[in-house]
């Protein structure tokens, strides 16, 4: 389950969505903003992902709770 709060920013993280574990924080992402319109800054974290994705196609393999995971 998703859980919020609020940081002292301008706007990037400000608002945010934590979870344990995601397949991936970018997917979350582009699924989120298919279905709602996000605030600006919107931050997305996961603890673990298990299925993240690197850039140009390359995957992502982080350790549990060791890593930033995230998709803004």
């Amino acid at each position: 389950m998703a859980s919020t709060s609020l940081l002292n920013t301008l706007f990037v993280g400000h608002h945010r969505l934590h979870f344990s574990s995601l397949d991936s924080t970018n997917n979350y992402l582009k699924d989120f903003v298919g279905k709602q319109h996000p605030q600006e800054g919107l931050v997305i974290i996961a603890d673990y992902q298990t299925s993240g994705r690197g850039q140009i196609g390359n995957s992502w393999k982080a350790n549990p709770a060791q890593n930033l995971l995230m998709s803004v």
